[in-house]
């Protein structure tokens, strides 16, 4: 869909609900990066979260607007991130969650949803489309709201364009960011803002790398088969959302082997001693790899 015209105030909304929630996570200097890329480098660590991940942010404040709606309970399809955080902001304003989680979930990040209070439903499927598409259905006949993970307005808003802000004043000639991208819900508010970076590099796991074959094809690729990644928080296809505010707004997508990633988790660790999951490492990943453009069109 079309930004809204009012999406820097959707911003606004979503920075009431998340700022006082979330922690201000730092954004470290990266010499070896820098020497890299022959530019100064700054990595994000988002990891630092309560959650250990950014989509707290975007969880608090689609549940925020749904109890504003009248929402008495919610639903999501995760592979792990957006169900803690949607746990999490479920566990704060006292209202129950029910997660479905692939078959073929980490089962740490399943029994920490169940820690949290959340209701894990695990799907007859390994693949994360696959079961959205059931989870769908399944609360349609329940009568439960769906938050999605990343095909949503509200998530584009308290994901990306909350991070946006913060790291622009944490930063603020900041000019390129590598991103990690899977259903568009970081990336796609990130692209947005106003106070978005003038390049945007998208990084995707080459077993699942559904931007790049919607730019190819001119549309969304909303859904993929099932891959096998270490990165499987990015696997499956893009939101339609997303690929709309990223369309036109992305400079550049790297795509990053298996071993690629590995290498990018043992770097960070490292480098800056921060062990960090797969996925966000794709983005490390990319920003490792030569063909990275840090500027130009």
């Amino acid at each position: 869909m079309p930004a809204p015209v009012d999406f820097e105030e959707l911003i606004d909304r979503a920075e009431a609900v998340v700022g006082p929630l979330v922690r201000e996570t730092p954004m470290e200097e990266s010499p070896a990066l820098s020497r890299q890329l022959g530019t100064p480098v700054s990595i994000k660590f988002e990891s630092l979260q309560e959650t250990g991940s950014f989509k707290v942010r975007g969880a608090l404040f689609a549940l925020s607007e749904a109890r504003e709606e009248g929402a008495s309970r919610v639903a999501t399809c995760s592979a792990g991130n957006h169900g803690l955080g949607l746990a999490h902001a479920a566990r704060h304003f006292g209202m129950p969650a029910r997660i479905y989680v692939p078959g073929g979930v980490d089962q740490k990040k399943a029994s920490l949803l169940e820690e949290l209070g959340a209701e894990v439903i695990r799907s007859p499927f390994q693949g994360f489309d696959e079961t959205e598409t059931w989870a769908l259905a399944e609360v349609d006949r329940d009568g439960i709201p769906f938050i999605s993970a990343y095909d949503d307005i509200q998530i584009l808003a308290g994901n990306g364009g909350t991070l946006m802000r913060e790291m622009r004043r944490q930063q603020p000639d900041l000019e390129t960011v590598v991103v990690p991208v899977g259903g568009g819900g970081l990336s796609g508010g990130m692209a947005l803002s106003a106070d978005g970076p003038i390049r945007l590099v998208a990084a995707q796991a080459a077993a699942s790398p559904a931007l790049a074959l919607s730019l190819a094809r001119g549309e969304a690729v909303t859904r993929l088969a099932a891959a096998e990644t270490l990165a499987g928080g990015l696997e499956g296809g893009i939101g339609a959302t997303g690929f709309d505010a990223l369309r036109t707004r992305v400079n550049q997508v790297v795509e990053v082997s298996e071993p690629e990633i590995r290498a990018g988790v043992r770097w960070t660790l490292a480098e800056h001693r921060y062990l960090i999951e797969p996925s966000s490492a794709v983005a490390i990943a990319a920003a490792l790899n030569s063909g990275v453009q840090v500027s130009g069109p």
